[in-house]
C-alpha cells in the first residue's frame, strides 16, 4: 500500500471516529435522524403553544376553532389541543419571543416574517456536559388565515437551523448549488446597495427586508395584485417546465433571491436560471412545484407551494456527493416576493432542509462534516 493511500485511510478513519464520538457525546448514541425528529416535535409544539403571540403580532384574535399546521411535516392540529401538551422546548430554551421583520397581507390573510432568537439554557436531547449555549436565530414565516379572527396558522421554518444551533450539524453549506456557508450580500442597482448598512443597523437582519419599503397591506382583487400573482405563477411554471429564458421577463435583472434556510443569495434572473439547472435539478430531474395558495396585494405576494420529486441523481450537500437513493422528497415551501414595475425584485424562500436530509437518509453523513 502506498503512503498516500495509507494516509487517506488513516484520515478517513479519524473522521469517522470523530463523527461517532461527536454524535454520541451530544446525543448519548442516538442517530442524528432521531434527534432531528425530536427537536422538530419539541419546537413545533412550542411554536403552536405560542400561537397567541403570533395572533397579537398579526393584530387579529385567535378564533375558537383555530388550527395550527406545521409545514415541515404538513400536519394540522387544533391550537387548543396543542396548548395542553407539555413544553420540553420551553424548559430548555425558554419562551418563544419572535420579532417581526416583515408583515403584509390582504383582506383574507396576514403573512408574518419573524426572527426568533434562541439560546439553549438546559439540555434537550443532548448531554448536559455537551451543552453549547451559544445564541442563534431561527428565521420563520407564518401565513394567518384571517376574517374577523384567525382561523388557521401555517408555520414555515427550518429544523436544520436548530440542529446547527445545538451542535448536531456543523456550520457548513447545505445549499442547492454549494455556495459558501456565509454567502456575501449582493450589491445591486435596485437601491439596496446604498441602504444595506442602514437596514442592518435598524433591523439586525443580514438580508434585505424590503428593497423599496412599499406599503404592506392592500386588496388582493386589484388589477396590480392579480398581475403580481400571475407573474409569480409564471416564475413557478418556468421552473417546472425548465424554461430559464422566461426568468428575464418575470424577475428583475438586479433582483435579490434569498434561500432562507441556507443563507444562499442569488443575484437576479441569470442566477435564477443557474439555480434551476444546478445541483438541485441534477439530483431531482423529475421535480415539480404545485402552487396551493397565493396571498397577493399591489406590492407583495406570498406563494405557498408543494415541491416534490425523486432523488434519482447525484446530490451535493455539505461537501459530500450522495448518489441517487430513489427516495421521494415532498416539501412545503413559502416564497415571499416583493414587486416593483411588474417584476419580482426580492424573493425569499422558506422551507425545511433539516427533515429533508433526514428523509433522504443522508443526515448522519452530513453531520460528520
Amino acid at each position: 500500500m502506498s503512503p498516500g493511500i495509507a494516509d487517506e485511510l488513516t484520515q478517513s478513519a479519524a473522521r469517522l471516529e470523530q463523527l461517532r464520538w461527536r454524535i454520541e457525546a451530544l446525543t448519548g448514541g442516538a442517530p442524528v435522524s432521531r434527534v432531528a425528529h425530536e427537536l422538530h416535535d419539541a419546537l413545533t409544539t412550542e411554536l403552536a403553544r405560542s400561537a397567541q403571540t403570533f395572533a397579537d403580532l398579526a393584530r387579529h384574535p385567535l378564533g375558537p376553532k383555530a388550527s395550527w399546521t406545521d409545514m415541515p411535516q404538513f400536519s394540522t392540529n387544533p391550537i387548543k389541543a396543542v396548548e395542553a401538551k407539555g413544553g420540553p422546548w420551553h424548559d430548555a430554551f425558554g419562551p418563544i419571543t419572535p420579532r417581526v421583520v416583515n408583515v403584509f397581507g390582504n383582506e383574507a390573510y396576514v403573512v408574518l416574517e419573524v426572527q426568533i432568537p434562541l439560546r439553549q439554557r438546559r439540555a434537550l436531547l443532548v448531554r448536559e456536559d455537551s451543552l453549547r449555549g451559544d445564541p442563534f436565530t431561527l428565521n420563520a414565516a407564518f401565513v394567518c388565515h384571517c376574517g374577523d379572527s384567525i382561523g388557521a396558522v401555517e408555520a414555515y421554518y427550518d429544523v436544520a437551523t436548530v440542529m446547527r444551533g445545538v451542535g448536531v450539524l456543523p456550520d457548513m453549506p447545505l445549499g442547492h448549488d454549494e455556495r459558501d456557508a456565509t454567502a456575501p450580500m449582493v450589491l445591486h442597482a435596485s437601491g439596496f446597495a446604498r441602504r444595506s448598512a442602514e437596514l442592518v443597523r435598524q433591523t439586525g437582519v443580514a438580508w434585505p427586508v424590503s428593497v423599496r419599503e412599499p406599503p404592506r397591506f392592500g386588496l388582493g382583487t386589484t388589477r396590480t395584485a392579480r398581475a403580481n400573482a400571475k407573474n409569480c405563477e409564471g416564475i413557478h411554471q418556468a421552473f417546472v417546465k425548465h424554461d430559464p429564458g422566461r426568468f428575464g421577463e418575470l424577475i428583475a435583472e438586479d433582483a435579490v433571491w434569498i434561500d432562507v434556510p441556507t443563507g444562499e443569495v442569488l443575484n437576479g434572473a441569470v442566477a435564477a436560471a443557474h439555480h434551476d439547472h444546478g445541483n438541485w435539478m441534477q439530483a431531482f430531474p423529475d421535480s415539480q412545484a404545485d402552487v396551493t395558495n397565493m396571498v397577493a396585494n399591489d406590492h407583495w405576494v406570498a406563494v405557498q407551494h408543494r415541491g416534490y420529486g425523486t432523488h434519482s441523481g447525484p446530490l451535493e450537500l455539505g461537501g459530500h456527493v450522495f448518489p441517487a437513493t430513489g427516495r421521494p422528497v415532498d416539501i412545503r415551501v413559502l416564497d415571499v416576493v416583493e414587486y416593483a414595475d411588474g417584476q419580482a425584485v426580492l424573493i425569499r424562500n422558506y422551507y425545511d432542509m433539516g427533515l429533508m436530509i433526514v428523509n433522504l437518509g443522508v443526515a448522519d453523513v452530513v453531520a460528520g462534516g
